[in-house]
C-alpha cells in the first residue's frame, strides 16, 4: 500500500516530466534547425543575386554592346575576340561563384566568347559548345525572357539577354555557378542530410 502511495505517484511524475523535457528539447531544436535553414536559403539568396548581378553587369555597362557594333561597322574579329575575352576575364574569373562565362551572338557566326578560373578552360567551353550552348539559346530567345536558371549535367548556369541600342535582343551571356560556393550556407546546416535545387519550368 506504502509503494502504491508514494512510488506510484513519484514514477508518473518522473515520466511525465521526462516526456514534457524531451518534447520541449525536440521543439527546441527543430526551431533552431528551422532558424538555421532559414538563414542559409537567406545567404543563398544573396549569393544568387550577386550572380544575378554581375550578368546584368553585362548588358549595362556597354564594353560589349560597343565592341560589337564597331565589329559590325569594320569586320574585325580578332578585335572583337580581344575586347570580349579581356572583359570576360577582367570581370569573371576572380569571382568565387562562377566557374565559367560565355558569350554567344545570336545572329553572327563568332564565339562563343569564353573566361573561366583556373584550368576548367578548355573542358568548360568544350561542355558547353557541345552539349549546352544550342538547347540553351533556343530557350532564352524564345519567349525571350529576361533570365533563366538551367541545369545541364549537373551543373546550374544562369543565362541572362543582351540588348541592342535599341533594346531588341541580340546575344545571351551566360554563367555556370559553382554551386559549392553558392550552397555552402545550406551543406553548412548539419542536419540537412539532402537538398536540391529544383528548377521550375
Amino acid at each position: 500500500l506504502v509503494l502504491l502511495c508514494w512510488v506510484l505517484p513519484i514514477l508518473s511524475v518522473t515520466l511525465l516530466a521526462g516526456y514534457l523535457l524531451g518534447r520541449s528539447y525536440e521543439q527546441a531544436s527543430r526551431q533552431e534547425l528551422d532558424s538555421r535553414a532559414q538563414n542559409a536559403v537567406e545567404q543563398l539568396a544573396i549569393r544568387m543575386d550577386a550572380v544575378f548581378d554581375a550578368s546584368k553587369s553585362v548588358s549595362y555597362d556597354g564594353v560589349v554592346r560597343n565592341s560589337y557594333r564597331l565589329y559590325q561597322l569594320d569586320g574585325d574579329s580578332a578585335a572583337l575576340y580581344r575586347t570580349i575575352t579581356d572583359y570576360l576575364n577582367t570581370n569573371f574569373t576572380r569571382d568565387e561563384r562562377v566557374l565559367a562565362v560565355f558569350l554567344s551572338f545570336w545572329n553572327d557566326d563568332i564565339g562563343p566568347y569564353a573566361a573561366s578560373r583556373g584550368d576548367l578552360g578548355y573542358s568548360a567551353q568544350r561542355v558547353y559548345r557541345e552539349e549546352v550552348e544550342a538547347d540553351l539559346l533556343n530557350k532564352v530567345k524564345d519567349p525571350a525572357p529576361a533570365i533563366l536558371l538551367l541545369e545541364y549535367g549537373g551543373e546550374l548556369y544562369v543565362a541572362r539577354n543582351l540588348v541592342d541600342s535599341h533594346f531588341r535582343p541580340h546575344a545571351s551571356v551566360v554563367l555556370l555557378c559553382d554551386d559549392s560556393v553558392l550552397f555552402q550556407s545550406v551543406d553548412a546546416v548539419q542536419q540537412i542530410s539532402s537538398a536540391r535545387l529544383i528548377l521550375d519550368g
